[in-house]
C-alpha cells in the first residue's frame, strides 16, 4: 500500500465500513488488527484488505471463524458446533442437534 494514513483517517475508514476495533491496538498499513461488526461477527484483517475487499467472516485466515460460525448457527439453526478448529471450506465441521 503506497498511501500513508493517519490514525484519524484509519478510524474513519473502519467506522464507515461498519466495524469497531476490538482492542486499542495501533493500526498501521502493515499490521493486522481485530474488528467486530454490528451483528457481533469478528474479523482479523489488514488495512489494505479492509479498503479493497469485503472482510470474510468465514475464512481460514480469520482467527475468529469458529466464533462466527457459532454466532451464525445460534441465529439460523438448532445445531451446536463441536469443532474447535476451522481448516477450510471443504473440511466438514462436527456439530450436533440442540436438545
Amino acid at each position: 500500500m503506497a498511501c500513508k494514513y493517519d490514525a484519524e483517517t484509519i478510524k474513519n475508514i473502519i467506522k464507515n465500513k461498519g466495524y469497531t476495533l476490538l482492542t486499542n491496538q495501533k493500526i498501521t498499513t502493515n499490521n493486522t488488527f481485530d474488528l467486530v461488526d454490528g451483528v457481533g461477527y469478528k474479523y482479523q484483517t489488514k488495512l489494505e484488505t479492509l479498503i479493497n475487499t469485503a472482510s470474510r467472516k468465514f475464512d481460514k485466515r480469520n482467527k475468529y471463524t469458529i466464533d462466527n460460525i457459532k454466532i451464525w448457527l445460534g441465529q439460523n439453526s438448532k445445531l451446536i458446533l463441536l469443532s474447535e478448529n476451522y481448516v477450510d471450506n471443504i473440511t466438514r465441521l462436527k456439530k450436533e442437534l440442540e436438545v
